[in-house]
């Protein structure tokens, strides 16, 4: 289950912003202090290339371990066995690059909205930077590691079901699920569709 996920992913998230933020602080020092924002917007844009691959290299283990949860979970569906190819591996790069995008957007508006928001009230960058910095170390790897898991287990069966040439899903719940997904129970879509829009 994704649950079972979640203390991997939350570990490695963890390292990964604490990586990110003291490197993210360090040039904040450097260029803000200055109050030079755009050669720290010049210096986010360049320390964001490289940050990419490594952000995809740290997650890999534990997309391998969901990988191999996910095939056995079908197995125990459908029978048979798909071993972890190279096709799940390339499965898991694209969907690791395709996250590591989305955290890198999100970790630089961020940034830019507070250091916005500082200059329109009057205030410091700096410290602006700071403050967001501090909302990352509260919760932001637990919330990344919350929504990795659901959505790479979810992710990896789908591949799953179509390596086995299985074109149409079925939404099914339990008596536990919320009104939501009861109502979307019993409803098929074809695989590469979605059963709430994007």
């Amino acid at each position: 289950s994704a649950r079972a996920l979640l203390p991997v992913l939350a570990d490695v998230y963890g390292r990964i912003i604490r990586r990110e933020a003291k490197a993210v602080e360090r040039a904040a020092a450097k260029y803000l202090g200055q109050r030079s924002v755009d050669e720290f917007t010049t210096w986010l844009d360049a320390f964001y290339e490289e940050f990419l691959p490594q952000f995809e290299r740290d997650l890999t283990p534990a997309m391998l371990a969901a990988a191999e949860q996910a095939a056995q979970t079908v197995a125990d569906e459908l029978g048979g066995d798909v071993p972890v190819g190279d096709a799940t591996r390339a499965f898991i790069g694209e969907f690791l690059r395709v996250l590591g995008i989305g955290h890198i957007n999100a970790s630089k508006s961020n940034l830019q909205a507070a250091i916005d928001d500082a200059a329109s009230a009057g205030g410091d960058a700096m410290a602006a930077v700071d403050a967001e910095l501090g909302k990352w170390e509260e919760n932001r790897a637990q919330n990344d590691a919350d929504l990795t898991a659901f959505e790479a287990l979810n992710a990896l069966v789908i591949f799953n079901y179509g390596e086995r040439k299985i074109r149409r899903l079925m939404w099914l719940s339990s008596g536990t699920s919320c009104k939501f997904c009861q109502s979307l129970s019993g409803q098929t879509i074809t695989i590469e569709s979605f059963f709430v829009g994007e």
